[in-house]
């Protein structure tokens, strides 16, 4: 399976409840494969249960770890995509009231093509 972002050949990573991630050595993402992504009426249903309120300590504090590493990598100059960002783009929300400059992207809210085609210091 190639990468979804960098096209490189992926690795089997593991499997869990009989799904199979893949591993890739170039951008080290790691990826569900295909078989197992679910529909879209059912991915948007699934999402949509979330509560997604960004002014909430307790969903901030859900992101900060990977904030913490654009944080701890990267400066406020960098550029980043929250690919992926949901109904509310909390990893975006977080990182720019740390004064950092993030777009948000999202396959299903956010469907802003012309996003994909730019570079980013970051994803």
């Amino acid at each position: 399976m190639k990468c979804s972002l960098c096209s490189t050949a992926t690795t089997l990573f593991s499997t869990y409840k009989e799904r199979a991630f893949y591993k890739c050595p170039n951008c080290k993402a790691v990826l569900l494969h295909p078989d197992f992504y679910l529909d879209a009426p059912t991915e948007k249903a699934r999402y949509d249960l979330h509560s997604d309120d960004v002014s909430d300590k307790r969903y901030q504090n859900f992101v900060m770890p990977l904030v913490d590493v654009v944080t701890k990598n990267y400066t406020p100059k960098a550029i980043g995509l929250d690919f992926g960002c949901g109904k509310t783009a909390i990893v975006k929300y977080v990182l720019e009231q740390k004064g950092y400059q993030v777009q948000g992207y999202d396959p299903i809210y956010f469907k802003e093509e012309a996003l994909l085609l730019q570079t980013y210091d970051y994803i």
